[in-house]
């Protein structure tokens, strides 16, 4: 039986997987999606900081499920997926998001977040929250063995190289 790749590229705000996921698909020519984009993303986002999880988790897998059924192909990139789902709600609400999809964490440091936030039209939540987050990410990268590429140490050109690569490897084609 023939199944679907999803290529998920994710991490926190600020560490460029939009600009690699977006430059990934154009190098691979298969759909970019990007799911928990504007007020779905904020809503689900809204619902898990106030301890709703089941609306969380309900918005989350509504906005992928419905991705992906806008966008069919054998292959796929998704920006934003289950590490941003794990990073909001408890364990016991992961199960229906296994098994996960090959995932790549995109990271920068809290100083390169804020100053790639700070050139954006959005409210500012400061530095504890995208600490938390930050560091929620990285931890969710080292238990379940994400590859993590360094926005903040590599420039976009080398880091979409090193994506472009992964990328091949997961859906068998050579580099």
């Amino acid at each position: 039986m023939h199944h679907d790749i999803l290529l998920v590229i994710d991490g926190h705000d600020g560490s460029g997987k939009t600009t690699l996921a977006r430059g990934l698909a154009s190098a691979l020519e298969v759909p970019y999606i990007r799911p928990f984009h504007g007020h779905a993303g904020a809503a689900m986002l809204a619902a898990a900081e106030s301890k709703d999880f089941l609306r969380a988790e309900e918005i989350a897998l509504e906005q992928v499920d419905s991705a992906l059924r806008s966008h069919p192909a054998t292959v796929r990139v998704v920006d934003r997926h289950w590490m941003t789902v794990f990073s909001l709600l408890p364990e016991e609400f992961w199960q229906k998001w296994k098994p996960l999809p090959p995932t790549t964490l995109c990271a920068a440091d809290l100083e390169c977040t804020i100053k790639r936030l700070s050139h954006r039209d959005e409210t500012y939540a400061g530095s504890e929250w995208h600490s938390l987050y930050i560091a929620r990410y990285e931890q969710l990268a080292r238990q379940f063995r994400v590859p993590i590429v360094r926005t903040d140490r590599h420039a976009i050109d080398e880091a979409l190289a090193a994506l472009t690569t992964w990328a091949r490897a997961v859906i068998g084609v050579d580099p």
